[in-house]
């Protein structure tokens, strides 16, 4: 299986029917940055977007997974089985690793918080423990931008995304228009 044949595949199919990424996102709920990722081989439709994909596409879905029209399919399970591990391995890459790291960091900092916060014996400035709090929130706003822009490929999901990153920025907003 070859992803950047599916990429390609996808890309010609979208552009023979006369639609824009927009358009062929709007049909599928996801994303333009989706259908971008899909058809330059930077990412990989969900499975549970593939039978969706290909009747918006007008072909089969043995088709899709094969990158080309009218190839004589092999065994259509075997096939998605394939697909499925290939885009879990594309799914585990740096940027998921960095998105880990960024909300490991953001808990850590919130501990850290917590300690100085919660301890008599230790006694720090109002502006360190407030510098704390605002790198742990930095680490949830870049994580969830790195998760949404890269992973998040349904609106709903990226509404989500954008939904908690925003919980955590109007404390933070506050924060700053009040102290500073």
């Amino acid at each position: 299986m070859d992803l950047n044949k599916i990429s390609n595949f996808i890309k010609r199919k979208r552009k023979e029917l006369g639609m824009t990424q927009d358009e062929l996102a709007e049909k599928l709920f996801v994303t333009e940055k989706a259908i971008s990722r899909w058809e330059t081989g930077r990412g990989t439709p969900d499975i549970s977007l593939l039978l969706p994909l290909s009747k918006e596409l007008n072909i089969e879905v043995s088709e899709l997974l094969n990158g080309e029209e009218n190839k004589k399919p092999k065994n259509n399970l075997e096939q998605l089985l394939e697909y499925n591990e290939i885009t879990k391995k594309n799914r585990f890459n740096i940027q998921f690793k960095l998105v880990v790291f960024c909300y490991i960091l953001s808990v850590v900092s919130f501990l850290l918080y917590l300690r100085f916060e919660y301890d008599p014996n230790i006694e720090l400035n109002y502006f360190i423990r407030l510098f704390i709090v605002v790198i742990a929130s930095v680490f949830v706003i870049v994580g969830n931008k790195i998760y949404g822009d890269n992973y998040a490929e349904k609106i709903e999901d990226k509404k989500k995304v954008t939904k908690l990153s925003q919980s955590v920025d109007k404390p933070l907003d506050f924060f700053l228009e009040v102290f500073f």
